[in-house]
């Protein structure tokens, strides 16, 4: 997959694009992204949108944290007959990764921007089944079924942290699990906490190597606590 291919999809042709590959196993993922957030900052028109929205354009950035739960879900098991969500998908990387393992992704953004870019980075890595669900998991629940769900350091924000524990609450008492991951961020900590005082929660610590830095990474798997 190549930047002039991307350029061929009049979502994208919009930007100033990157590619970038993500080698993990089972072959790498070729993802294509805005060239950066500051870039679109730039543009006049973009400048404006962000500007209305007081938010910036994070989702045009690739994460460290969704590079780092993209290669753990790649040397993890089988996600087929799995029905995955990737929430505040940004581009996508965490979802892809998941749809190259078998699952069903829905990838789940407020920003229809992101999703455009999500739907091409999932049809180029190979997903079979995908849809875009545009969400703000401030006023939406996510639908009924979900085994998994992703949080690619989507909790940075403390103001966002009741909606997003809604989310998990939602999947969890369904018998789903979740997967967040972010660099160890204190804005953060206080998510992880309340966590804690709910579910069973297991931590793994370490770091993903990512646009030539090594970067600190914290993911934690959240289930039900048995009875």
């Amino acid at each position: 997959m190549t930047v002039p291919e991307a350029m061929r999809d009049q979502n994208l042709r919009r930007f100033p694009l990157r590619r970038h590959v993500i080698h993990g196993a089972g072959g790498p993922l070729s993802i294509v992204a805005p060239s950066s957030s500051e870039d679109l900052l730039r543009r006049g028109d973009l400048a404006e949108r962000c500007e209305r929205k007081a938010q910036p354009p994070y989702w045009a950035d690739i994460w460290p944290a969704s590079v780092g739960l993209a290669r753990f879900i790649m040397r993890g098991p089988s996600l087929v007959q799995q029905r995955v969500v990737d929430l505040g998908c940004g581009i996508g990387v965490a979802g892809a990764a998941a749809a190259r393992r078998g699952a069903t992704v829905i990838f789940a953004d407020r920003e229809p921007d992101a999703l455009h870019f999500a739907r091409f980075n999932a049809r180029k890595n190979g997903a079979r089944e995908h849809q875009e669900l545009r969400f703000d998991w401030d006023r939406e629940y996510l639908p009924a079924g979900i085994d998994l769900l992703l949080l690619a350091d989507v909790a940075y924000h403390p103001p966002s942290h009741p909606g997003l524990l809604r989310q998990v609450q939602a999947i969890i008492r369904s018998g789903g699990r979740v997967i967040s991951a972010d660099p160890f961020r204190k804005s953060t900590n206080d998510f992880i906490n309340k966590l804690e005082g709910e579910h069973a929660v297991e931590h793994i610590s370490g770091s993903v190597h990512f646009d030539a830095k090594r970067w600190p990474l914290r993911l934690v798997s959240v289930l039900a606590r048995k009875s």
